[in-house]
């Protein structure tokens, strides 16, 4: 598979993107690790510091 140079700029900037905003939720939140067993229940721990 080829891709062109600005197909692989946006991927790379949506991974940097998804990085920023999960840095900005565990600041914000004051998360220290995220339990990545699924996407579930990543959801509930965020939504449980939401609640605090």
């Amino acid at each position: 598979m080829t891709w062109t140079a600005n197909t692989n700029n946006q991927r790379y900037k949506g991974l940097w993107d998804i990085e920023i905003f999960f840095r900005y939720v565990k600041q914000q939140l004051h998360i220290k690790s995220f339990i990545r067993t699924n996407e579930n229940e990543e959801m509930i721990q965020i939504e449980s510091a939401f609640d605090i």
